[in-house]
């Protein structure tokens, strides 16, 4: 019973939590790819430097981000891309006007997780039940 309470908690956080900064307060700039970084088997790192010279990253792991293939190639071409960020991470990336790290990426994965929060909170709930023999 405490098992499926602890997880609907952290299922529940996670769906409910924003991880992402609100679009509106990130920052956009235009920026050029400096460096793409393989920094271990599962994730790739894109270095940019935006127009006003601040470095940001852009990481790519098994979930998602900025495609290592497509940032090599736009690094090849030096094509300028924009950037939405918040000083340090990049939260949406169009070049060539497509979107290549749209910002909706950061929210999915919040209706499974609800999904998985309120079934859990339910087995609890029919465990209770049980125990105090209302079923």
């Amino acid at each position: 019973m405490i098992f499926f309470l602890a997880f609907a908690s952290v299922f529940g956080l996670i769906a409910l939590w924003p991880f992402a900064p609100a679009f509106e307060s990130l920052k956009k700039d235009d920026a050029r790819i400096h460096m793409v970084r393989k920094e271990n088997y599962v994730s790739t790192t894109t270095y940019l430097i935006t127009s006003t010279g601040q470095n940001l990253k852009c990481i790519h792991t098994k979930t998602g981000g900025c495609d290592p293939k497509k940032m090599k190639s736009f690094l090849d071409k030096s094509t300028h891309v924009s950037v939405w960020h918040d000083g340090e991470k990049v939260y949406q990336l169009v070049a060539q006007n497509q979107a290549i790290l749209p910002y909706e990426h950061f929210n999915q994965g919040r209706g499974f997780s609800s999904v998985i929060s309120a079934v859990c909170f339910l087995v609890a709930l029919i465990q209770i039940a049980i125990r105090k023999r209302l079923v």
